[in-house]
């Protein structure tokens, strides 16, 4: 039998989430052109050994899990989306949801949220 040595594709991350969640709203479908890209670019450019798959495997089945969870946390608790420092509803889709500690890459992180979430 050979060991996988590849990440595999996006329907088999979604299936796999959704497999360990039992839940299927993934949220608005702007990531999945990128992690196709990604994955294509594993398959191309990298000679992973099986362990180096798995765990690549595990890391971007985690982030797909973690976006079904979110979704489903949102959509069972809407009201979750106010914030709490100024009373502003904001749109789930935004990601602004816990303060960063201030460094310059987190400034230019809350700058682009804030253009995004206003």
């Amino acid at each position: 039998m050979t060991e996988r040595t590849h990440v595999g594709t996006v329907e088999d991350l979604h299936a796999s989430a959704t497999r360990m969640t039992g839940l299927t709203d993934f949220g608005v479908d702007d990531y999945t052109e990128a992690l196709s890209v990604l994955l294509e670019s594993y398959d191309r450019d990298e000679d992973l050994t099986p362990f180096g798959s798995k765990i690549s495997r595990v890391f971007l089945r985690g982030a797909l899990v973690a976006r079904l969870l979110s979704e489903s946390a949102w959509k069972e608790h809407p009201e979750h989306a106010t914030s709490r420092s100024s009373g502003r509803s904001s749109s789930p889709d935004c990601h602004a949801r816990a303060p960063l500690p201030c460094t310059a890459s987190s400034r230019s992180t809350r700058l682009t949220r804030a253009s995004r979430c206003g």
